[in-house]
């Protein structure tokens, strides 16, 4: 709702003044895009998907985009509305957004959503979110896609994947991913090493 609601504002810079300019505007524009939301989890539920992404940067590298107390009264409710939409529909919600999302993460937790990516490794430690929201959430990502995927070697792929697993994987709990996508920068190489150390590591033992 938060990503949907500047597009149709015209700017995440339009939309983050209306906080303090305009609210009604800002609830009116979240109504708008929780039905939106709302209309694509009735149709990927009808396409027998399992789960959708509720995507949306929240954060940057240093702090949130918005205050916690805005974040519980502009965005909160209304990403809440959708997760449990898409529960009803039987589909789990994994929430994605850069950054540094210390500030709000219990808030995001209490949204309801089964999963977080990505836990940017520039800016939030996997170790550190394992041990306050294991059981909680299930955590998504964190291999780094903008330095390591890019510029790292192979070796350095798979002792990194090798690493998070140790951390994350421990009783469950973590999907391997990359810390956003695999863009066009990211080596193929690379990738094809991320892909073969998770089966290599990521396999629990009987």
């Amino acid at each position: 709702p938060f990503k949907v609601s500047w597009f149709l504002r015209g700017g995440m810079d339009k939309l983050l003044i209306d906080y303090m300019t305009d609210p009604g505007l800002v609830k009116d524009l979240a109504k708008i895009a929780v039905e939106y939301s709302m209309a694509s989890v009735e149709l990927a539920s009808k396409l027998q998907a399992d789960g959708i992404i509720l995507v949306g940067d929240l954060a940057g590298e240093e702090n949130t985009f918005t205050s916690p107390e805005q974040f519980r009264e502009f965005i909160q409710p209304y990403e809440k509305e959708v997760v449990d939409f898409a529960h009803k529909k039987g589909l789990k919600v994994i929430k994605h957004s850069d950054g540094n999302l210390w500030p709000i993460m219990d808030d995001l937790v209490d949204v309801g959503f089964d999963g977080y990516h990505p836990i940017q490794p520039q800016c939030m430690d996997i170790g550190e979110f394992k041990e306050r929201y294991h059981k909680k959430i299930c955590i998504v990502g964190n291999i780094d896609c903008r330095d390591l995927l890019c510029k790292g070697t192979e070796d350095e792929v798979r002792e990194v994947v090798k690493e998070t697993i140790d951390i994350a994987g421990k009783d469950g709990g973590y999907i391997m991913c990359s810390s956003n996508s695999i863009h066009p920068d990211v080596k193929p190489e690379n990738y094809i090493a991320m892909v073969k150390a998770t089966h290599e590591f990521g396999i629990y033992s009987q």
